[in-house]
């Protein structure tokens, strides 16, 4: 049987091609794998590494802005909806702490100190959160559960990593009091949050 040479030749340098077009997208693909990483794992690295975490996920963000672009200029559909499911699977990591999926606020706080601020959340689920942010950006919340007893707050769980915020605070008037009583309240600096908002069913309103 003769063979089709050319026709062989095709095939070849056709496979060749696609061989070369799956190597050049290794390396994009690869940019965006870590991007997509380091975006799911922002507050892990952050912990671990501090500052060099926020960097090395700064740099991942810019390679893969960069790779995207690059994608879109050469038209390189297949590159383009990769990175396209990269960025929705980052994005996931986000969405479940879009404030339209927890329960409702019933009262914000923000205690702010010298070079760092503590936002304190109760929910009326029952659940708090207090989110920390240093002058480097917010850092890992605290959650856990509390109860409302008359005009006092109690933390069934530990609310922060240190005893700074005690186990029970004290509504005293528009702030909440870390230390003192209704009759001697302290109201020092960094010894109270601010209350920002309050819709609590209490007599500390």
């Amino acid at each position: 049987m003769p063979c089709n040479l050319p026709l062989l030749i095709q095939f070849t340098v056709s496979e060749h091609n696609k061989m070369k077009n799956i190597k050049r997208d290794l390396f994009p693909i690869f940019i965006g794998l870590t991007f997509c990483l380091s975006i799911l794992l922002e507050e892990y690295l952050f912990k671990e590494l501090w500052i060099f975490g926020t960097l090395i996920t700064g740099f991942l963000v810019i390679g893969f802005i960069i790779v995207l672009i690059y994608s879109i200029i050469k038209k390189r559909k297949r590159l383009i909806l990769i990175n396209c499911i990269f960025i929705l699977i980052a994005s996931s990591s986000s969405i479940v702490n879009w404030e339209i999926f927890k329960s409702k606020k019933q009262l914000e706080a923000i205690l702010i100190d010298d070079l760092s601020s503590l936002t304190l959340i109760l929910r009326e689920n029952k659940v708090f959160e207090v989110q920390p942010n240093t002058w480097m950006g917010p850092t890992d919340s605290f959650k856990g559960n509390y109860k409302i007893q008359g005009n006092r707050i109690i933390f069934i769980d530990e609310p922060y990593d240190s005893d700074f915020i005690p186990d029970t605070v004290l509504i005293y008037q528009d702030k909440i009091l870390l230390k003192g009583t209704e009759q001697k309240p302290d109201t020092s600096f960094a010894n109270y949050f601010q209350i920002r908002m309050n819709e609590l069913n209490n007599d500390a309103r």
